[in-house]
């Protein structure tokens, strides 16, 4: 929680906290955070925090569509 808080230098908050974006009157602001969220998840650009480090990807059989 405390994140959503605190300014952010990432380029898409632009200095500003995330929860500015989520609370700006757009469903933009909205998807912009939720696709930081979803790329930091991923690895993409941030490495793994030390809670998920040791865990592994999902197998596509551990994949349940309903």
């Amino acid at each position: 929680m405390a994140w959503l808080h605190r300014q952010n230098d990432a380029p898409a908050f632009g200095g500003h906290p995330p929860l500015d974006l989520i609370v700006g009157g757009t469903q933009d602001g909205l998807m912009v955070v939720r696709r930081f969220l979803d790329a930091a998840r991923s690895g993409l650009y941030m490495q793994p925090s030390t809670a998920d480090a040791g865990l592994a990807p999902y197998d596509y059989g551990e994949i349940i569509f309903v």
